[in-house]
């Protein structure tokens, strides 16, 4: 059994344009759900959807995101290129 974890949030404007938005980040089992006030997906009842979803699926990180709220398709971003472990050396890559 999974233990759902909830944590709000509030996202300032780096230039203070619009202010704040509110929001809160959803953990649970083996996702974490990003909830952003004013923002949602495809499927979802205004106030009830999470553009943003960061999951393991199939062994693997992936981000999925509804940047569109009119596009029923997520973009799914996988993030194994991100790892850590995938970091070249750039001294090696730059002649000189």
């Amino acid at each position: 059994m999974s233990v759902t974890q909830k944590l709000p949030f509030v996202l300032t404007d780096q230039d203070g344009r619009i202010g704040e938005i509110k929001g809160r980040a959803v953990i649970n089992g083996g996702a974490l759900s990003i909830y952003i006030d004013g923002y949602g997906s495809f499927d979802s009842q205004d106030g009830w959807g999470s553009p943003i979803w960061i999951e393991i699926y199939e062994g693997e990180l992936r981000v999925i995101t509804y940047p569109d709220i009119n596009d029923e398709d997520p973009v799914i971003i996988p993030m194994e290129d991100a790892k850590e472990s995938n970091r070249q050396d750039l001294e090696e890559d730059i002649p000189f």
